[in-house]
């Protein structure tokens, strides 16, 4: 999970390269790391948490747009 720093909004997502994926969304320069997991079942963790805030989710996005730190 990161979150955009000019946009305050979160990212959920999952990736097999940590750290090409951390370059690639900006993290350290446009956004912050709020929580990473390695989890087995990184599909289900995933849909879970797009499922418990999909009321805050833009569309069509993994991005969402919450008033709190969410947890995974």
């Amino acid at each position: 999970m990161i979150r955009d720093n000019s946009t305050g909004l979160y990212k959920i997502g999952r990736t097999k390269h940590l750290d090409q994926r951390m370059r690639q969304l900006g993290v350290g320069k446009t956004a912050t790391l709020i929580q990473k997991k390695q989890v087995s079942d990184s599909y289900e963790v995933e849909k879970d948490a797009h499922k418990r805030y999909k009321n805050s989710r833009l569309p069509q996005t993994e991005y969402f747009k919450l008033n709190s730190l969410p947890t995974i």
